[in-house]
């Protein structure tokens, strides 16, 4: 009986041994069978075709719309250009892909929004990728070697100084290479970039709110001034780099935009639901904030109509009154804040200094960095948003409230009016 179990294991053996090199060499030969490739190979040109696709399909464009330019060119731009949108990037290929294909999938019309990727770090992976785009194209022609933020300050300063000195561009929107924009992103900066011209005292429209976690917004309509520039997305114009640009900084570019001798006492605007998502978890900043903060923003989902909104009341005038006669809420302290028995009220908590409000903000949940004496999104030093159907006003415990308000009556600020 130990012969034949051993004839059978050999029998079971061979079996196995045929059946093993038989269907290797047919799966091998399949006419689908694919070779492993690089991201290289990915990149590389194509004359394939196709229609812009959904947000993160994987879509192919045409690169007969590609347009490299060089020191002397300009986009053709005309009279329906409402800003030109400037990509920053540098050698993460992988993110420049998602990001175009997000901004492009959204764009409402080409005329309005052409889009200049500007390419630092002579990454060719990267120019492959952006040669597969109807995008246009240049290149910070500064070859010297620079690391970190001195290198993203020079490509920043360069790009401003080239479109708005060089190229006599009016505005732009500048976005970077790991950032995705919302269903209405281009009608949100078409219908507020009149704001820019009306108002001097703003210098900049922005997409991002830095406080714009799920648990702290409500309103997709809902736009605030805020003293703190956001930056992720954001408009400008010509007369602010002329302003500015003689004095740029070697590094911190967006710390620099906040220093009052920069500010000059002026706002930007800021959605409540952010317009921009950034992915960056890999970057200069080496992700900080990312996981515990930036990438749980939430991105808006709703389209709104911005071309036909009246956005009048974010004028300096009217909008200062209308805050004045909101601060008239509920005194309460933060814990009571935290677990409220009010619903859709105007709830005041005052600050005694900078570090308390650091403080407070952490206990929140919101950013606890000050910079400058001011807190992200905030406004006269005044910080804004929602929790539990209320509107939270972190204010200096010096600031006066106004008349006419009690206790516990209904909320009717231009704000819930919109909700």
């Amino acid at each position: 009986w130990r012969i034949k179990l051993l004839l059978l294991l050999l029998v079971a053996f061979a079996f196995n041994s045929f059946l093993y090199i038989f269907l290797t060499h047919k799966f091998n030969h399949l006419p689908n069978a694919k070779k492993p490739h690089s991201l290289i190979d990915d990149l590389k040109p194509t004359k394939k075709a196709r229609p812009f696709g959904k947000l993160g399909g994987n879509v192919v464009y045409s690169n007969s719309d590609y347009r490299f330019l060089d020191a002397n060119d300009r986009p053709d731009i005309g009279n329906e250009v409402v800003a030109p949108v400037i990509v920053m990037a540098c050698k993460r290929p992988h993110y420049l892909k998602r990001a175009l294909d997000s901004l492009l999938s959204r764009r409402t019309s080409e005329d309005k929004f052409p889009v200049i990727v500007s390419q630092d770090c002579n990454d060719q992976e990267t120019e492959l990728l952006i040669k597969k785009y109807p995008v246009y194209h240049m290149k910070q022609p500064d070859t010297k070697s620079m690391l970190g933020y001195p290198a993203v300050n020079r490509h920043y300063g360069w790009m401003l100084n080239h479109i708005f000195k060089d190229m006599e561009l009016e505005r732009a929107i500048i976005l970077e290479e790991d950032i995705e924009v919302a269903i209405d992103f281009f009608d949100y900066f078409e219908g507020l970039s009149p704001l820019l011209d009306q108002d001097k005292t703003l210098y900049c429209i922005s997409a991002w709110n830095d406080n714009g976690l799920p648990s702290f917004v409500e309103s997709p309509t809902a736009v605030y001034r805020t003293d703190f520039f956001p930056g992720l997305g954001w408009m400008l114009k010509k007369d602010l780099w002329d302003q500015i640009g003689s004095q740029w900084p070697e590094q911190y570019w967006d710390d620099w935009l906040r220093s009052p001798s920069i500010r000059n006492n002026r706002a930007c605007l800021r959605p409540e639901i952010s317009r921009t998502y950034t992915f960056g978890a890999e970057g200069v900043s080496v992700g900080q904030f990312f996981n515990t903060h930036l990438a749980k923003i939430k991105l808006n989902e709703i389209k709104v109509d911005w071309l036909h909104r009246d956005l009048s009341y974010l004028l300096k005038p009217t909008y200062d009154a209308q805050l004045k006669s909101e601060l008239d809420g509920v005194i309460l302290p933060i814990g009571e804040v935290l677990q409220p028995t009010l619903k859709r009220e105007r709830i005041r908590v005052e600050y005694l200094s900078t570090d308390h409000l650091s403080a407070l903000a952490e206990k929140i949940g919101l950013m606890s960095d000050i910079r400058f004496e001011m807190a992200r999104t905030s406004y006269q030093g005044i910080v804004q948003f929602q929790y539990k159907e209320n509107s939270i006003y972190l204010v200096p415990h010096h600031r006066p409230r106004s008349e006419g308000r009690r206790v516990g009556t209904e909320c009717t600020t231009r704000r819930s009016k919109e909700i």
